[in-house]
């Protein structure tokens, strides 16, 4: 499996897309043939669609405050949220990660392409 890491430092106030600080420069990797990323940018040379996926990682309450006044604060703690973008033959696009308020982003990774005609139906649990 391919992945390509970016490690990333922000943070975002509100429901918002985040905006990618990234450390070092990628160089391009290629998932399918002609569809190639670098960073979470992703250029699609063939004549095909693409959906290129990934994975963002983020950290909750990296400031450690307290949820509520007189309460302990809550320990940081990791998730992930999955993300996706249709690479239109000829184009490019970004992967846009979306962080919960507050929360602070430690880095993304594209974990693959799939040609668009392999997606399953929409709204199917696939």
């Amino acid at each position: 499996m391919r992945v390509l890491l970016v490690k990333a430092s922000t943070l975002t106030i509100g429901m918002a897309a985040v905006s990618l600080t990234t450390l070092g420069m990628a160089q391009a990797q290629e998932f399918a043939p002609g569809v190639n990323c670098a960073g979470l940018s992703c250029t699609n040379d063939s004549d095909e669609p693409y959906v290129v996926s990934g994975v963002t990682y983020f950290l909750t309450n990296p400031a450690n405050t307290p949820a509520m006044p007189g309460q302990p604060p809550a320990a940081p703690t990791s998730y992930t949220n999955a993300m996706s973008v249709v690479v239109n033959p000829h184009s490019t696009m970004t992967l846009n990660p979306i962080c919960r308020g507050g929360d602070s982003m430690t880095g993304a990774a594209i974990t693959g392409a799939a040609p668009g005609s392999a997606l399953p139906p929409s709204g199917s649990g696939g």
